[in-house]
């Protein structure tokens, strides 16, 4: 039951996250920009926790860079479906992101889902397709797509930013089974692992920004910057405490708990209007939390 606790309270926190960037773009501020907060901070926390040093492992720099470096694209990726559409379709695909993580421990890890996971997982699929139909079909004029070539494109771009996502899921993941000695690279280096993750989201972010001269700097980077911080180094803080569990409680409960709590606070903070489609996202979000069991 502890290990369920704490994926739905990784959830909570990483529903923030979502708040965070909505925050930021009420201020034109980029998500990569508004993510720079929670790099510093998240860097400085877990190289604390860890101890920093330089002379680690080759492997532990590579799966940390590797996941900074996809984690920046998904956020980059995010840049561009919020200039297509609403917040809330493009955070329901990243709650989506723990599905590379979950096939992943299915197929190559050798865990067995259940009957009971398996239509827990449907549900929370179906949570994240009819929330991203009904938030297309019901947004404001500015966020209407003008054709079926770019519906196709926005589709596409979800799935991508989902994939890239998910990918820091399985590294992490894969850190718990492999052998360092007598214990593994995740009992290791975990703190390591994430304070690298942090680094190399925000080289690249850096560099981005440079270039495009597109800072802001304004009450919403600094508002939105915070609730991203908190989010990310709670969720993921957090679930590394149950890596070690299968990889449905870990992610898949949270991700679900994430999409729920993110939309409930859209509909009565931000006031994004409820629908049929609402109602049948929270219902199936909810269904998908009790059948994962």
């Amino acid at each position: 039951m502890t290990e369920y606790f704490f994926s739905l309270v990784a959830g909570i926190f990483s529903g923030f996250i979502g708040i965070g960037y909505r925050i930021g773009s009420k201020g034109k501020v980029f998500p990569i920009q508004t993510a720079l907060i929670l790099d510093a901070a998240g860097f400085i926390f877990f190289s604390t926790l860890g101890q920093w040093q330089y002379d680690l492992p080759l492997l532990v720099w590579v799966l940390g860079a590797t996941a900074g470096v996809t984690q920046y694209g998904t956020i980059r990726i995010l840049r561009e479906t919020l200039r297509r559409g609403p917040l809330s379709p493009a955070w329901c695909a990243i709650g989506l992101s723990f599905m590379p993580a979950l096939v992943y421990c299915w197929f190559f890890r050798g865990e067995t889902p259940t009957l009971w996971q398996i239509l827990s997982v449907t549900a929370t699929v179906g949570a994240i397709v009819v929330a991203s139909i009904g938030n297309s079909k019901n947004a404001g004029n500015s966020h209407k797509l003008e054709s079926k070539k770019e519906g196709v494109i926005y589709g596409l771009l979800l799935g991508v930013m989902m994939v890239l996502c998910g990918i820091i899921y399985i590294i992490l993941k894969s850190a718990t089974f492999i052998k360092y000695g007598d214990s593994t690279l995740f009992n290791e280096f975990s703190n390591q692992i994430m304070a690298l993750i942090y680094l190399f989201l925000a080289l690249p972010s850096l560099l981005d920004l440079s270039i495009s001269r597109t800072w802001q700097i304004n009450k919403y980077f600094i508002a939105g910057g915070v609730f991203v911080a908190v989010g990310g180094i709670g969720s993921y803080g957090i679930q590394l405490l149950i890596m070690t569990a299968p990889a449905v409680i870990v992610f898949a409960l949270s991700g679900v708990t994430s999409v729920l709590f993110a939309s409930l606070v859209s509909v009565f903070v931000f006031h994004e209007k409820r629908s049929y489609y609402w109602y049948a996202t929270v219902i199936l979000a909810v269904l998908a939390i009790l059948l994962n069991r």
